[in-house]
């Protein structure tokens, strides 16, 4: 079987940059490749609406002497200039801005109708498509590598570095610049918490290693996202065993379930700031690894092949 994974990338395209980018696409594309012999990348490059026209004329270029069982497109963006253009079947995957935003959504329902199957990484994400498909689709949240993510066995004092003079670490979810993050409110939220030494800090441009070093250093995994799909951040903190304080979006509360140390809020600094307050003063990690045996990678990445065996009218073995 021969795949194309197709994502856009607002970076200078590298296996490193791709891993610090696109963390949860490069993590199905190294699963995949433990199975399929040729999985290859194109990159949809550039910002802008006139990249993603740029790009349809040069992945149909790329794709005019290849030969591909499946082209597999990220976000409904890429799947639409994918179904455009591609004369093998197309399975596209939808994560969340490519819904949440209205005119996304259009495009991603346009996308949905090229597709030959669509993958939904939440639930609550396919109830908000407009056109939502009725068939040829399933619901597959992005995985976790739990080898990577896990807690890691030495006393998280001595990986207490970089970040500053606090006692204690507050992991904010993404960059402070990110406006879907809704970084402010985090801020609010933290500024609320003067009685404690404590520091925020941003996830910015780590490697995965470096991503599970830091959940396994920090207090408490932060997210006050306006919208999201199905966070990866919070099944890898989950994983690493970091208690986490969430907004209540995608499918953050199925994800956390009965966690202890896991709070989901409102969007309301006081809330925000009182379950945060509870987890520095109890002073314990979570007990979130328990309960990610479903979002494992290796799972995951079976539903996905399975989903191209099923495309190409290959029987279950």
């Amino acid at each position: 079987m021969r795949i194309l994974i197709v994502c856009k990338a607002n970076f200078e395209p590298s296996e490193l940059n791709f891993q610090k980018n696109r963390a949860y696409i490069y993590d199905q594309f190294v699963g995949i490749k433990k199975h399929i012999h040729t999985v290859d990348v194109f990159f949809l490059r550039g910002t802008g609406t006139l990249s993603y026209v740029k790009g349809a004329f040069e992945l149909r270029k790329f794709l005019k002497n290849k030969d591909y069982d499946i082209v597999h497109a990220h976000y409904g963006y890429c799947g639409f200039i994918a179904g455009l253009v591609s004369r093998f079947p197309v399975v596209v995957t939808y994560h969340g801005t490519d819904i949440n935003e209205k005119v996304s959504n259009l495009i991603s329902s346009v996308s949905m109708y090229f597709a030959s199957w669509n993958i939904f990484v939440s639930e609550k994400l396919y109830q908000k498509s407009i056109l939502r498909p009725k068939k040829n689709f399933s619901i597959i949240p992005c995985g976790v590598d739990l080898d990577i993510f896990k807690p890691i066995p030495i006393e998280r004092k001595k990986l207490k570095k970089e970040f500053g003079s606090g006692n204690k670490e507050i992991l904010f979810s993404s960059s402070f610049s990110n406006k879907v993050k809704n970084f402010p409110l985090a801020n609010e939220s933290f500024l609320l918490l003067k009685d404690f030494d404590a520091t925020l800090i941003e996830l910015s441009n780590k490697t995965r290693l470096e991503v599970a070093e830091i959940l396994n250093r920090c207090d408490i995994l932060l997210l006050t996202s306006f919208s999201e799909g199905s966070p990866q951040i919070v099944k890898e903190a989950m994983a690493c065993n970091c208690p986490i304080v969430s907004t209540d979006v995608g499918d953050v509360k199925k994800i956390i379930g009965h966690a202890e140390g896991c709070f989901v809020t409102k969007f309301d600094k006081y809330e925000i700031a009182e379950k945060m307050r509870i987890i520095l003063e109890r002073g314990e990690r979570s007990n979130g690894r328990e309960f990610m045996g479903e979002f494992s990678d290796q799972l995951v990445i079976q539903k996905i092949l399975d989903v191209y065996n099923q495309v190409l009218g290959i029987p279950k073995s």
